[in-house]
């Protein structure tokens, strides 16, 4: 069973980057050595690749550690291990060069563009509105109680939906509010 999708829509048209972390991810943590290596990601990653898409390895781990006087290699353990296991990173802890060649520049910062991070510390959140241009909304916590609910289902990524909505109060004065849920067209605010 598949574990990793390819989005529809990808920073490079027809390529998905994959930035994937190691400790936690690729193999159990157990930094700085490598842990129960996660074979079944592993070799999705190479159909992955196989397919044109690239994996970025992105991670902690440096080229040289010293801890209670041993002296690591951290960075290259696990690029050796990955290359053990016939996956080769198309770029480590940087912008694969189809990043740079599309916006026709290195970028200053520090973060990586991908259209996929994988990591075990990772907690998803994305912003997103649909914004109700009604002066009378009201807010439905339950997707099926929400006139608009059939106009935007097939854009939604998950269940959930954040909705700004705008009514007026009982003096007059307008309100906007934003929460978590679906927002109802149809029925006016009392």
């Amino acid at each position: 069973m598949s574990i990793l999708k390819v989005p529809e829509k990808t920073i490079i048209p027809g390529i998905a980057i994959f930035a994937v972390d190691f400790d936690g991810v690729l193999c159990e943590d157990q930094f700085p050595n490598i842990g129960i290596l996660n074979l079944q990601l592993i070799e999705e990653l190479k159909d992955l690749q196989r397919q044109g898409h690239k994996i970025i390895l992105w991670t902690n781990r440096t080229d040289h550690l010293t801890l209670n006087g041993i002296t690591y290699n951290p960075l290259n353990d696990a690029v050796n291990t990955l290359a053990e296991k016939g996956l080769i990173p198309d770029a480590v802890n940087k912008n694969i060069p189809e990043v740079i060649n599309y916006f026709q520049t290195e970028s200053p910062s520090n973060k990586i563009t991908a259209d996929i991070f994988l990591d075990d510390r990772a907690y998803y959140y994305r912003f997103k509105t649909d914004i109700c241009h009604c002066k009378d909304c009201i807010f439905a916590e339950d997707p099926k109680d929400a006139a608009c609910y059939n106009e935007i289902k097939d854009s939604l990524e998950t269940d959930d939906l954040i909705c700004t909505y705008y009514y007026t109060n009982a003096d007059g004065s307008p309100q906007i509010t934003t929460k978590m849920g679906y927002c109802q067209h149809s029925i006016k605010n009392d």
